[in-house]
């Protein structure tokens, strides 16, 4: 049985307040896998400051809903919140995407540093493997040592 994820991650630049139509939907997609998160943080470079983003899941469990056509592939977690308001509300810290990258990498997973197009972000992201609890929990780990 999987155990209750500590953190949600959202891959995104410093700054960034979510695209128009998350703004007005109030809506924040982030995920239960740091290797998820770390892509999507990769793929947002080419726009600024690539980070990813964490915040306790209890405290946004009451704003939960329902995910995405890709919630499978992305392990994704809707929150019912912008994404500014989650930003300055309920994220506790963030490391730059590079460093999730060397943590990815010091646990077995090498990412590559940036993609070409939209279709090898694709790509990765379904041939990527999503990392086991005891993964995660070693990630968070790595992750605040760094916060």
């Amino acid at each position: 049985m999987a155990r209750e994820r500590l953190f949600l991650y959202r891959g995104t630049t410093v700054g960034w307040p979510g695209n128009e139509v998350l703004q007005q939907l109030d809506l924040t997609p982030t995920t239960e896998d740091p290797i998820v998160a770390t892509l999507f943080a990769l793929w947002s470079g080419r726009y600024g400051e690539a980070i990813v983003q964490a915040c306790e899941r209890r405290a946004v469990a009451e704003l939960i809903g329902p995910s995405n056509w890709r919630s499978q592939l992305e392990l994704e977690v809707v929150l019912a919140v912008p994404p500014a308001t989650f930003t300055a509300n309920f994220v506790v810290g963030w490391i730059p995407a590079q460093a999730a990258r060397r943590i990815l990498a010091e646990m077995g997973y090498e990412l590559s540093p940036g993609f070409v197009d939209h279709n090898e972000f694709l790509l990765r992201l379904k041939e990527t493997p999503r990392l086991a609890d005891w993964e995660i929990e070693m990630f968070d780990r790595m992750m605040l040592e760094r916060f």
